[in-house]
């Protein structure tokens, strides 16, 4: 029995070759949001494709509840899925960025997974679609990159 490409059993036969599909990822990104530098903790985990959100008025009380928060926003999800962290370092409360950028850096130090510290959006859906965005185009900034962020600003007298 001989053995005959596809292609040419196809040819043969009149019909047309099989359109190439290109496959999709086997599971959907998976990044984790930390929103810390307003009144409002807000802390997301997802994608476009679909996330949890959970946002706490926290005040000056950050600090003590961002771990048992972010906790229980990780209960069903084993910390290894992650694919990235993205944490704002805007405008806003620098004791809440620090506190935030903090848990990132070590979080995304032990998971060896990109960090991405995005000064620029507002909220942390703003904060997903960057992140998710860069991480689609291939950029992926190592945590010692969010390090700069936690120097003080220069003093200007």
């Amino acid at each position: 029995m001989a053995v005959v490409p596809l292609a040419t059993a196809l040819k043969a036969k009149n019909k047309r070759l099989p359109k190439i599909v290109i496959a999709q990822p086997s599971k959907p990104l998976l990044i984790l949001v930390l929103h810390t530098t307003g009144a409002d903790l807000q802390i997301l985990l997802g994608s476009a494709l679909g996330y949890r959100c959970g946002t706490w008025q926290l005040g000056r009380e950050l600090g003590k509840y961002l771990h048992s928060h972010l906790s229980a926003m990780m209960t069903a999800t084993p910390w290894e899925t992650l694919d990235a962290i993205a944490v704002h370092t805007g405008t806003g409360s620098q004791t809440g960025m620090r506190i935030g950028l903090t848990v990132a850096i070590t979080l995304a130090q032990q998971l060896a997974i990109p960090l991405y510290a995005i000064a620029t959006a507002a909220s942390a859906h703003e904060l997903l679609a960057i992140a998710e965005a860069q991480y689609n185009q291939g950029v992926r900034p190592a945590w010692q990159s969010a390090v700069a962020s936690l120097s003080p600003a220069p003093l200007s007298l």
